[in-house]
């Protein structure tokens, strides 16, 4: 969904991606918050990477930018730029109370 949030932003994540025009065996090079991670290409042109939990918790709130990039057999160089969002938004769920103590008593049970 391309949004980390809270919860996940305590956890390792895996970054997926798929490419044409490379051999498998291919050597990409991930960076994500100034950080470089390798990523192989497989023989259906998919990569993955994971993202261990310390550096995805340094993840700043906001717009961040994975770039990969790698070279084909000629030697041409390619990179792509992906957004994603972290949101550090704290949710909640609340409910309100269904009587004033909280109990359903016999007289209760069948009012409307």
């Amino acid at each position: 969904d391309d949004v980390v949030n809270i919860i996940e932003h305590a956890q390792a994540q895996v970054i997926t991606g798929s490419s044409s025009g490379f051999a498998a065996g291919t050597a990409l090079t991930v960076v994500i918050n100034n950080q470089t991670y390798a990523a192989t290409v497989l023989a259906n042109g998919s990569w993955s990477v994971g993202v261990p939990a310390a550096d995805v918790s340094n993840w700043p709130a906001g717009t961040l930018n994975i770039t990969v990039s790698g070279a084909n057999s000629a030697g041409t160089q390619t990179s792509i730029t992906h957004p994603l969002t972290v949101d550090l938004t704290t949710v909640a769920i609340s409910m309100n109370s269904i009587t004033s103590d909280d109990v359903i008593n016999a007289a209760e049970k069948g009012a409307a």
